[in-house]
Parts: structure tokens; sequence; C-alpha cells
């Protein structure tokens, strides 16, 4: 029987990724948290970094916000909204009700309500406003509520006010942030089915082309321009934001170029007939040789492949450069000899994310 209380919390509590596994992207860690709560433990992280293409897709703003290019850290920010989480969900059978923040700070007590009738009944409530995380608990009758947010492995406290319901000050996202309420099992689709059509729509994903942001080797061909062609030069080194303007992106290639890998093997598990994927995940595995060569394994290239990298590249990898994420440095941006040397790199990744778009596409021809 399920009865309201005072204070409430989940039964299971822990952190929504880990990023040293190179779970990166938060809406991922968050669906996979509620779905786990709804006895779906088939639905994890990296499903979902498959069926949203987010551990795929290379991405690059034309504009950002703030007058910096950052805009996300994942595809599925690139795409937000309330239609667009509908259609998430619905590729795994579920419902979904996504209420903005203009709603929200309509009805804020109906809301509140329904949150913790959610947790009455053991299921987190997903919360986005630029940051991701996911409501797991309450305290003193809803007065506070409990956030997990990334790789935390305890719930913050927050109190529940008009100041609390007021993150975005623009009238237009607060047609986009707000929370997220999944509801029931509409459907019961085949694990198998899943993974196929989340790989049949990767040409389509992986050849967007906006007003505001492409993906794919678009991207990595705008991120190239953009260094090559002098935007930074003339900038100021104090104005200079290495996260929102570089890093950022060669995070996003870094996390891709491992983090598909296990969605590729488990789709050409459930079926057979995509053996083409390994050949994608060939591609893959050569951005991440180029990124970094430390992860570089020896049946990622045959010799002849490895003897023309290192012709053409010598032993420059993003990493050994200092322009990769994981010894970034600004003064190493500044260097135009490194700058050039970076760009015919991500140049390369660009090519090797058209391969794997003309793989796809054959591939899917047979099947």
């Amino acid at each position: 029987m399920i009865t309201k209380q005072i204070n409430n919390i989940i039964p299971v509590i822990h952190r929504l990724v880990t990023d040293e596994y190179g779970e990166n992207y938060w809406f991922n860690g968050c669906a996979a948290y509620v779905m786990e709560a709804l006895g779906e433990p088939d639905y994890d992280y990296w499903l979902f970094g498959g069926v949203t293409g987010d551990n795929f897709i290379q991405f690059y703003p034309y504009k950002g916000y703030k007058g910096g290019y950052f805009r996300g850290e994942s595809a599925t920010e690139y795409r937000m909204g309330p239609d667009y989480m509908r259609w998430v969900f619905d590729q795994v059978g579920y419902s979904c009700a996504y209420v903005t923040e203009r709603e929200l700070l309509a009805e804020p007590e109906l809301y509140l309500r329904k949150l913790m009738d959610c947790i009455d009944r053991g299921i987190p409530v997903i919360h986005y406003a630029y940051h991701w995380g996911v409501f797991v608990g309450y305290e003193s009758g809803g007065e506070t509520l409990l956030l997990i947010t990334g790789d935390s492995d305890e719930p913050k406290r927050l109190a529940v006010g008009i100041d609390f319901l007021i993150e975005i000050n623009s009238e237009e996202q607060k047609d986009f942030c707000g929370w997220i309420f999944i509801g029931e099992k509409r459907r019961e689709i085949p694990l198998a089915q899943i993974y196929r059509e989340a790989i049949l729509r990767l040409p389509e994903l992986l050849t967007t082309k906006t007003s505001e942001y492409v993906f794919g080797a678009r991207a990595f061909r705008a991120w190239a321009d953009d260094i090559e062609n002098g935007r930074f030069d003339a900038m100021p080194r104090e104005a200079f934001d290495g996260w929102a303007m570089y890093a950022n992106y060669a995070c996003n290639l870094a996390t891709n170029s491992g983090g598909c890998q296990g969605f590729l093997q488990k789709a050409m598990e459930l079926n057979p007939d995509m053996a083409f994927l390994a050949e994608v995940g060939r591609q893959y595995k050569t951005i991440n040789y180029l990124w970094n060569r430390a992860h570089w394994r020896r049946d990622v290239l045959d010799r002849k492949e490895r003897r023309a990298y290192a012709h053409r590249y010598g032993r420059s990898n993003l990493e050994s450069l200092k322009l990769g994420i994981l010894n970034f440095s600004d003064k190493a941006f500044f260097n135009r000899r490194k700058r050039k040397k970076a760009v015919a790199l991500i140049r390369e990744m660009a090519s090797c994310a058209d391969e794997a778009v003309r793989i796809l596409e054959e591939g899917a021809l047979g099947v």
C-alpha cells in the first residue's frame, strides 16, 4: 500500500554516471536511472547513448550562448525540447510527460504534488535546466527536494520556492527546460528492434545540418575551419574559454570513439545480419587512435594503415599536442604550429565519419 509521507526517498540511490568509464552524457544516465526503477535493466546508459545517437554524433554549433560557441555537452542538448523527449522514451515503449519551466511556474503546487506522487511510487523524476539530474526524494512534506546530478553519490537538498523554480530567465528557454515524468509502458519492443532502429537512424543523424549546428563529418570540418581560419588569433588570451571554445568538442570525440563500441557490438549480437557494424566501429577506433595513441589497440589498424599514419603524423595525436581533453593547454592552443597539426588530425577524423556513414548506408541496403 502506498501512503503519503512527510519524508520519502526512492529505495536505490547511486550516481547517475561514472565519468571515468566514459559516461559523459548525463541525460543518458538520468534515463537509465528511471528505467532501473521501473525494472528495465536492459535500458541502460549505453542503450540510451545509442538511441539518442549521443555516443556517435560529433557536434559543432555556429553560435552559442554568452558569446561563446558552447551549446551543450551532448547531441541531445542540441535537439532538446518536449517533443524530442517524448520521442526518446517512445523508442523504448514508454510515455513521457514533459512539463516546461513555464508550466511549472504557472502551477507549481500541482506539479510538486505530481513529483511527490512519483517518489512515493519509487519512480525518479528527471530535471533539466542546462544541467541534468533526477529527483529521488523529498523532505518536510515537499518543502525540500532531493536531487542527484552527474557523478555525485548522494543527493543534494533544494529548498522549494519560486526562486528555485525560476532557473532560466530567457522566455524562449522556459519552453524547453523543465521536469520529465516517465509514464506507463505503452508497448513491448524487442530489444533487437530497438538496437536495429537506432543503427538505421544514424546516417540521417550523422549528416544533420541546421542553421545553428552541424553533426558528424560536417561538425569536425566546421570546428577545424574555425581553428584554421583565424577566429582565435586576434582574441585576447583572457577572453578564450578553453572548454566552451575547444575542449568540449575534443571531449565529444574522445567519448564517442570508445563509447559507441559496446552499442555496436550488442547490435551485431542481436542482429547478426548487421555484421557491417564491425567496420563502422573500426572508423571510430581510428578516431580514437588520432585522439590519443595511448588508448590505441593493435587490432584497430592493419600494418599498412599504421605505417601510413606514422608517415603522415609521426607520433602526433591530439593528446600529445596537449590539444585533447586529458591535458588540454591554453598555451598549446595559441601555438600556431600545434594548432595546424591538430587541424590535420581533426580533418582526418572527418574522413572517418564520412566513411562510417558510407558503410552504414551501404549496409542498410542489405538488411
